[in-house]
C-alpha cells in the first residue's frame, strides 16, 4: 500500500476510536450535553412598590426610576431622561384652570377621578394630572406625569387605609 492510504487509514481508525470512547463515556456518565436544561439565574424584579401611609396609596413603578417621597408627597425620576412622575395629596388641592375640552371624567382604584391634559409652560412637555378623593381619608390626591410608566402608576395605584 502507498503511504498517504496508510496514513488515511491510521487517521480513520485513530477518529473511530475517539467517537467511540465519547459515545461509551456519554452511555456510561449519561448525557450531559449543552441541550440539557440548565438552571437559569433569578431574574432582577423590572418593578419596585411604593406606599405612602399619609396618603392612603401604594403602587409599583420601574427600577428605572428613583423616589424622592416626603409625608404627602413622592417624586419619580427617570434615571436617564429625567422624566418625573409626581403624586400629592392634600385636604384640598387647586384644580387646572382648564377648557372642558382637556377635562375627562376617569376611575382610579374604583374611585371617580378628573383627569386633566395640559402642557409645560416652560417647553411644551405634555403633563397629565389626575385627581380623585380618597374616601376614607378624606384628602384629594393628585398624580402627576405623562406616557407610559404614568399610566402603569396610575392603573396599579391601590388605596389603603
Amino acid at each position: 500500500m502507498k503511504r498517504n492510504t496508510n496514513l488515511l487509514i491510521i487517521f480513520l481508525g485513530v477518529l473511530a476510536t475517539f467517537l467511540f470512547g465519547v459515545r461509551v463515556n456519554t452511555w456510561l456518565n449519561g448525557d450531559r450535553s449543552i441541550s440539557q436544561a440548565s438552571p437559569t439565574p433569578s431574574a432582577q424584579p423590572l418593578t419596585k412598590s411604593y406606599t405612602n401611609k399619609y396618603c392612603g396609596i401604594s403602587f409599583d413603578y420601574s427600577v428605572d426610576y428613583l423616589l424622592n417621597e416626603a409625608t404627602e408627597s413622592a417624586r419619580l425620576v427617570h434615571t436617564r431622561s429625567g422624566d418625573m412622575i409626581s403624586t400629592t395629596c392634600s385636604k384640598e388641592l387647586p384644580k387646572p384652570p382648564l377648557p372642558a375640552n382637556k377635562i375627562e371624567t376617569a376611575s382610579v382604584s374604583g374611585q371617580k377621578a378628573t383627569l386633566y391634559h395640559d402642557a409645560s409652560s416652560k417647553d411644551g412637555t405634555p403633563i397629565d394630572v389626575v385627581m380623585f378623593k380618597h374616601p376614607k381619608k378624606g384628602l384629594e390626591i393628585a398624580i402627576l406625569g405623562f406616557g407610559e410608566e404614568y399610566k402603569r402608576i396610575v392603573e396599579s395605584l391601590k388605596l389603603t387605609d
